[in-house]
């Protein structure tokens, strides 16, 4: 083997792991929550932000890994009034014993007579009660009977 095809085999697979490179980069799961590869909050599929909803709501998205305990976090469901129209656990759809983002979805049935402005509160579970490991994220939302 002469030292031209070593250094063409060479430039060769040093081009292939460019390549993969670029291509796990674009199509990794990992979400960007504005600190790199790390979520930092839910990021919500459904329902939109300010979108109008009927009962159930749909609830899907991704939540970094330290806000399951045991494979689920509570989300509420609060009239802007601050009357809780409804509750349920977030239900991780695949391994949450993660520091990554788990993709989560859930339902939540209401009940409301008109159109009712609301807020959507998806809430760190904390078993531990400590107020430091609190944290959530709210969406607001127009429920329509």
């Amino acid at each position: 083997m002469t030292t031209r095809n070593i250094k063409i085999g060479i430039s060769a697979l040093v081009l292939l792991c460019i390549i993969g490179l670029v291509w796990y980069k674009t199509n990794s799961p990992a979400v960007s929550g504005g600190g790199g590869d790390t979520l930092t909050h839910p990021t919500l599929d459904l329902p939109a932000s300010g979108s109008t909803n009927k009962s159930p709501l749909q609830v899907a998205g991704i939540a970094p890994g330290p806000w399951y305990f045991e494979a689920s976090f509570p989300i509420e469901l609060r009239a802007t009034d601050g009357t809780i129209l409804g509750v349920a656990p977030a239900h991780a759809t695949e391994e949450w014993m993660t520091t990554g983002p788990v993709h989560f979805s859930t339902t939540i049935p209401f009940k409301v007579s008109k159109k009712t402005e609301a807020v959507l509160i998806l809430k760190k579970d904390n078993p531990s009660g400590d107020p430091k490991n609190d944290a959530s994220y709210e969406v607001p939302v127009t429920l329509i009977p």
